[in-house]
Parts: C-alpha cells; sequence; structure tokens
C-alpha cells in the first residue's frame, strides 16, 4: 500500500473522531 494513502486514511479517521466528539 502507499504510505501517502495510509498517511491521509489515518488522518482522516482522526478527524471523523474529532468531528464525532464535537456533535457528541
Amino acid at each position: 500500500m502507499n504510505l501517502c494513502m495510509r498517511f491521509w486514511n489515518l488522518n482522516s479517521e482522526i478527524w471523523e473522531m474529532k468531528i464525532l466528539k464535537e456533535e457528541a
């Protein structure tokens, strides 16, 4: 797997968690 793609995948997951925490 491309390292850059792995980074973006992880980054997007972290942002989703942050957004969910703020909305909760």
